[in-house]
């Protein structure tokens, strides 16, 4: 989860002029990122947190904003910095055998958020302020055996799929997907994720399709086995319950749809 998509670092420090100084190396303007404590989280170059245990980190983002004449004089620099408190907590486990102790869902509250993961590793993050009101949530796995054939069969290949319960209205911002892999992928590969639905047809009635709403990436966790991740933006995200699958091109396919 980059830490610029969740909160800006406007400029709040007073311009500071330089009297006609050439700057030595050249004046550049950039952002950086720290934690407060590695050991819970840290937060990469470009602003990539990854989470290692439970607990509370501070993150920050100090930016610094120069500005240089058609000559190449530094005349100006501002720095700013925003703090964002983050809280790391272990995924809730949620599974649909009875059998088992462990609940068909995880009751989020509205203003902490939460983790919830199904106990083949199928999880959703929903941020604090996203659910309308606490919320009973849950997710599970799909057997893409059971699916109908992915959009643009041919071009497409599922490579997982996952039954979402956010309650039944939409978050106020979309949630954050980490999936297993059911299917072959290389890392650093874009991934689709579409909703099933269903449209109209000219005789009154409707048929199923899959709607896009949102991408993603390939990645891998720290054993090295595949997950697929979602983005959003530039997609409007996942925010609804639904069944879902996830698709990536298949390889050697040339003017796919979506290009």
């Amino acid at each position: 989860m980059p830490a610029n998509d969740t909160a800006s670092a406007p400029l709040v420090g007073a311009g500071l002029p330089v009297n006609d100084t050439v700057a030595q190396p050249p004046a550049t303007s950039g952002t950086r990122y720290f934690s407060s404590d590695d050991r819970i989280a840290s937060v990469s170059d470009t602003g990539l947190i990854t989470a290692h245990a439970a607990g509370h980190a501070t993150l920050s983002i100090v930016h610094l904003a120069s500005r240089v004449d058609a000559n190449g004089t530094l005349s100006e620099q501002a720095i700013g910095q925003s703090d964002i408190p983050l809280t790391v907590q272990a995924a809730q486990l949620t599974d649909t055998d009875p059998a088992t102790p462990a609940p068909q869902g995880i009751e989020i509250a509205k203003d902490l958020g939460g983790v919830v993961s199904a106990a083949t590793g199928e999880t959703v993050l929903i941020g604090a302020g996203a659910l309308d009101a606490d919320t009973v949530v849950a997710i599970h796995r799909l057997d893409l055996a059971s699916l109908a054939a992915p959009p643009a069969a041919g071009l497409l290949q599922a490579v997982a799929a996952f039954a979402l319960d956010l309650g039944r209205s939409a978050t106020r911002a979309p949630v954050q997907l980490v999936l297993p892999l059911q299917g072959d992928a290389q890392i650093g590969e874009e991934v689709l994720f579409f909703r099933k639905g269903t449209v109209p047809t000219a005789d009154g009635g409707s048929q199923a399709t899959w709607w896009l709403v949102d991408n993603g990436l390939i990645g891998a966790d720290a054993q090295g086995n595949l997950l697929a991740r979602s983005a959003s933006p530039p997609y409007k995200g996942v925010d609804t319950s639904g069944e879902y699958m996830v698709v990536r091109r298949l390889p050697g396919v040339i003017g796919s749809p979506f290009d």
